[in-house]
């Protein structure tokens, strides 16, 4: 029974369970001889908990094109994919967000950030999103201090601490000067902070001045930081009926995003053909320099070119005999120059191989470039999952 009205939705019990660790300790502990479980969840919404049903079902959130689930609803879900410990419901969530952001152009209101550091904990996953929007936005825009005023307190000394201590550079102590401390005025802290930083800084693992196009373009469109949201669709309370997968909602953008439909049918022998698997690393790359925050922060220290001079580490060139970050990579995939996914995953190890050569273990930057690696291949390694995917969608 879901919501206040307690509107009545259908589950498989076993499906439940195997997808959430709470209703799997729950129904342990409940009598084996009932044939319907009934379970009160009155502190959610029926359009809500019916996105976790779809999810529960098809591993999507959105599962079409027709209907933009607000920023609220997907702070509820991700709420509920928490409390009752839902298998991959809190990370598809923020990746939807991300999505709603690239389609709608806008960002959270201001209350809804007030309730996100109220009811979430300190280094939340949905937090570190929200503050890199905001640290994003403000390098856009023209008035950063009045955007400031209408943010919570809370928020905006994480936002003064994260963003002071990208601006102060390195570790090596070429701190900014200018950097005022988190203790002072939030607002004016932000402002003079945007006002001081200065270009990327491959230690300090900021990448903002190397953007793309893409990226640019969108930051230049924003006039008002934080704009009303479009009206919703209602939705049914009714259980959601089955749809095609949504196709790529990163079609908004000027640039079109390669790899979302695999090129041509199965190769003579009923394998994947070169050029299909060159697509999946082109979705790949661009999941990994434009997606939702996780990813964001993880390929920071690798985004672009080490500047040995600017960046502090004069003998790097000395040590690196070939030099590789993701902003070259994606030149070579723009230009279509990978003719394998192989070429393309020994580039971005070679990344790996860079970091780990020059930096010992222990470093700060060779334990991010672990981290990186392994997200890396275990994304990697669901190409054959994803073009078999898009294959069957193509032939539907």
């Amino acid at each position: 029974m879901v919501g206040p009205e307690e509107i009545p939705f259908g589950l498989q019990k076993d499906l439940l369970c195997s997808v959430s660790g709470y209703f799997k300790l729950y129904f342990d502990d409940a009598p084996n001889n009932i044939i319907e479980h009934v379970v009160k969840i009155p502190e959610t919404t029926v359009e809500v908990f019916g996105l976790a049903q779809t999810y529960i079902y098809t591993q999507e959130v959105w599962p079409d094109d027709q209907s933009v689930p607000t920023y609220e609803e997907l702070f509820a879900l991700w709420q509920l994919g928490l409390k009752y410990e839902i298998d991959g419901l809190c990370d598809k969530t923020l990746e939807c967000m991300q999505e709603v952001k690239q389609r709608t152009r806008q960002i959270p209101g201001a209350s809804l950030v007030s309730r996100v550091w109220k009811e979430t904990d300190e280094g939340t996953p949905i937090r570190r999103l929200f503050l890199q929007w905001a640290e994003e936005y403000f390098q856009s825009s023209d008035a950063p201090a009045d955007f400031a005023k209408s943010l919570p307190q809370e928020f905006l000394c994480e936002l003064v601490v994260e963003m002071s201590s990208i601006a102060s550079g390195p570790a090596s102590g070429s701190a900014n000067s200018s950097v005022p401390p988190p203790s002072a005025d939030p607002s004016a802290a932000v402002a003079a902070i945007v006002s001081s930083k200065k270009n990327v800084h491959y230690l300090a693992g900021v990448a903002d001045s190397s953007e793309d196009d893409t990226s640019k373009s969108l930051k230049k469109q924003r006039r008002n930081p934080l704009p009303l949201e479009a009206a919703m669709k209602a939705r049914a309370p009714s259980a959601p009926q089955p749809s095609r997968p949504r196709k790529s909602l990163t079609s908004v953008t000027k640039k079109p995003v390669m790899g979302r439909r695999i090129s041509g049918g199965l190769a003579p022998d009923g394998t994947f053909t070169d050029v299909q698997k060159v697509e999946f690393c082109a979705d790949l790359l661009t999941r990994m320099l434009s997606g939702p925050g996780y990813w964001t922060r993880l390929v920071k220290p690798f985004r672009t070119p080490v500047d040995p001079v600017a960046d502090g580490v004069p003998d790097y060139l000395d040590k690196v005999k070939q030099p590789m970050d993701l902003m070259t990579i994606k030149s070579k995939m723009d230009r279509r120059a990978y003719e394998s996914a192989d070429a393309f995953a020994g580039d971005v190890r070679l990344i790996v191989d860079n970091c780990k050569a020059y930096w010992k273990k222990g470093d700060p930057l060779y334990a991010e470039a672990e981290r990186f690696s392994k997200s890396f291949e275990e994304k990697f390694a669901e190409m054959g999952k994803w073009l078999t995917k898009m294959n069957t969608f193509d032939q539907a």
